[in-house]
């Protein structure tokens, strides 16, 4: 999917460096870096700023700073529970109008993440998790929700890099199976 306006593109290139660690919890950003790497003006980027502030994400102090949330584990509790309702709603509208290829993928997607939680490897059961509701997540039809979804994911992948930072966050796959239990 193509996003549409300037900073709908800026808004998914900061969610894709947050999901993939290149930005992480406490780090500044500065619109005025982010728009002259990217060669556009400060406005989209300002936006795309907001847009991730209202998702709970950055948080901002003006003429002071603006960087990624630290989350506490309250806030990442919140977070799962949000991301599961809104993966519900998802759930709801994609599952009845999957064909047979998406159904084998789905299914192939499901059994890397159960093999991942059987095993007790808890970064490939998070990545695993979220490839197979990212999957279920593009087939939506609703962009408002895709949307949503995107920015709880970006503040799920944010609480993963500051428990990873900070220590294991997840000791054993008795562990993931509470998070199994709580998010599918």
């Amino acid at each position: 999917e193509s996003p549409g306006s300037v900073a709908d593109q800026v808004t998914a290139d900061l969610l894709g460096k947050l999901a993939s660690g290149v930005l992480g919890p406490g780090d500044v950003i500065k619109d005025t870096e982010i728009a002259a790497s990217l060669g556009i003006s400060r406005t989209p980027v300002r936006e795309a700023v907001q847009r991730l502030r209202s998702m709970g994400v950055v948080e901002t102090a003006p003429q002071r700073f603006t960087r990624i949330v630290v989350p506490d584990s309250r806030m990442i509790y919140e977070g799962i529970i949000v991301w599961r309702a809104l993966y519900i709603a998802v759930l709801e509208e994609v599952v009845p109008r999957l064909d047979d290829a998406q159904v084998q993928l789905a299914e192939r997607r499901l059994g890397d993440l159960r093999a991942a939680v059987a095993e007790g490897r808890a970064e490939d059961s998070l990545f695993a998790l979220g490839r197979l509701f990212g999957d279920l997540r593009e087939l939506s039809r609703n962009e408002h929700l895709k949307r949503q979804l995107r920015g709880s994911l970006a503040l799920f992948f944010v609480g993963i890099h500051s428990r990873a930072s900070s220590g294991p966050s997840v000791r054993s796959g008795a562990d993931y199976a509470i998070v199994d239990r709580r998010i599918l």
